[in-house]
């Protein structure tokens, strides 16, 4: 199930033209196709999305290596109602987009729930009403940036693909923030377009990454994954962690339990990693708990 390479799930072949479709969104209360910012949007929009795509049978996927932020388009289609100083959280960008009549897909649902702090949400969605849509990445601090144009956009072999290939680099080649880690929790409130397989590839791909980065990432699952079978409550796991932190601060001064860390986790063979994977994955993973938002 786990490969070395990519998650390929359809053929892939190269186009000869560039895609120069806009960037436009059904605006459904209109009534008609309309365009966001008037006369300007086509020049910006093909800059923004004027790549060569990735094809998945007929389907079609233009990716960008830096995101493009949909809270300005928002704000110029919502105006005045759009305040310029908050209409870029997501919850404000989410009632602007329904109130011009904008859809948005639910995809994927991803928490954090890190030892000491507050939990932290990210997730991914299918903004816009035509036939093309743009897989956006949302969290708590910046709402809805585009990272890829897919057309038709309730393929699942194209929104599969393209959701892999944002998990299984950390963000960055999207020029998103790394997460650094795998999520406590994945939902996924499409499983119609995101394929379970795809995920639990793109999470491995995504540790052997950060076992490269870090030499540490495989132990780290294991200590997360067999601390929850042990110790269920995540409160009297924190004050555990706390005390073994404070145990071995002397050892992380001198090197060398980091240094074992590392041995030990680059010890985890090929089937130990899938089957640590694929434990933690069937504990973490759950669908259709969302329901998605069309219009």
């Amino acid at each position: 199930m786990h490969q070395e390479c990519g998650l390929v799930t359809a053929a892939n072949r190269p186009s000869g033209a560039r895609w120069q479709d806009d960037v436009a969104l059904d605006q459904g209360n209109a009534g008609r196709r309309t365009r966001w910012i008037g006369s300007r949007s086509s020049a910006c929009s093909r800059k923004a999305f004027d790549a060569e795509p990735l094809w998945y049978g007929e389907a079609r996927v233009v990716e960008r290596d830096e995101p493009f932020e949909l809270a300005g388009l928002v704000r110029a289609a919502d105006a005045p109602r759009s305040h310029p100083d908050v209409v870029c959280r997501q919850g404000n960008v989410e009632a602007a987009l329904e109130r011009i009549g904008v859809g948005r897909h639910r995809l994927l649902w991803l928490l954090w729930d890190d030892p000491g702090s507050a939990t932290y949400e990210c997730g991914l969605d299918l903004v816009g009403s035509s036939r093309q849509r743009y897989l956006c990445w949302w969290d708590e601090e910046e709402s809805y940036r585009a990272v890829a144009a897919i057309s038709p956009w309730n393929d699942p072999a194209a929104v599969s693909n393209t959701v892999y290939r944002v998990l299984s680099c950390d963000g960055a080649a999207f020029g998103l923030e790394s997460f650094d880690r795998l999520p406590d929790e994945t939902r996924n409130a499409s499983p119609d377009l995101v394929d379970r397989a795809a995920l639990e590839q793109a999470y491995f791909d995504a540790m052997e990454l950060w076992q490269r980065e870090r030499g540490d990432a495989w132990v780290g699952l294991a200590e997360e994954h067999f601390g929850r079978v042990v110790e269920p409550n995540q409160l009297q796991r924190s004050l555990d962690g706390m005390d073994l932190f404070m145990e071995s601060i002397r050892e992380w001064i001198s090197g060398e339990r980091q240094k074992a860390r590392m041995a030990e986790s680059a010890a985890f063979s090929h089937e130990a990693r899938v089957r640590l994977l694929d434990e933690w994955f069937s504990k973490t993973y759950v669908w259709a708990l969302l329901h998605p938002v069309i219009l």
